[in-house]
């Protein structure tokens, strides 16, 4: 149900290697002198995130590794409610991952998480079952609009934290509607303001999303 591609290659072509997290095998074009950025969409799968093609698109064209995490069965349109329960599945399921990397020469402790919407969340999951494991934090995790429907609760082990990395950051798009308005990590950044953003009245699409949850 959730699955994991090690992606390489440029923004415009893309090679997919799917990883075992159990047994992982790196390609020969691996370069573990290149940082890592796992990647983790949001509600609805990958066929509608468009947050998340475009950060793997970019890291690509700097020669970074990315992973990129498929939980889309998990995460269909319309049941907002299941995909919030699966968030910490996920997030287990990574830290599985991170643990089986560290043979490789790959340590949690260097991983950078992105998650966006639930994604979010999942990455700080992720990193509290790592830290819980071994003692380890991810260096860092960056939160993309963090989800706020189900999260609304001062109860930090169920949403992004900053005890979740050595380094939170958090940009904030739609606080207050679909996003989470409160500071969830060590630096958060609040875009036009943090609730509505101009070049969404002139692409639709990038709302998709969002506009889903009420179906």
């Amino acid at each position: 149900m959730v699955k994991f591609f090690l992606t390489t290659g440029t923004a415009n072509l893309s090679t997919y290697h799917q990883l075992n997290p159990f047994k992982v095998h790196l390609p020969e074009n691996f370069d573990k002198l290149a940082p890592v950025k796992i990647l983790i969409h949001g509600y609805g799968g990958l066929g509608i995130d468009k947050a998340i093609k475009s950060v793997r698109k970019a890291y690509h064209e700097i020669g970074y590794n990315v992973i990129l995490v498929d939980w889309g069965p998990l995460s269909e349109v319309p049941c907002y409610a299941t995909a919030y329960l699966n968030t910490w599945h996920v997030g287990q399921c990574i830290a599985i991952l991170a643990v089986s990397l560290i043979p490789l020469g790959i340590s949690p402790s260097s991983l950078h998480l992105i998650g966006f919407s639930l994604g979010a969340h999942i990455a700080g999951f992720t990193g509290a079952n790592i830290n819980r494991a071994l003692k380890i934090r991810p260096a860092r995790i960056t939160g993309l609009d963090p989800a706020l429907p189900f999260f609304a609760t001062p109860n930090k082990e169920w949403k992004l934290d900053p005890s979740d990395a050595k380094f939170v950051d958090v940009v904030h798009t739609s606080a207050g509607t679909f996003g989470k308005v409160e500071a969830l990590g060590h630096v958060d950044f609040y875009m036009n303001g943090g609730a509505l953003q101009p070049a969404c009245y002139q692409a639709p699409c990038t709302n998709l999303i969002f506009l889903a949850f009420y179906f």
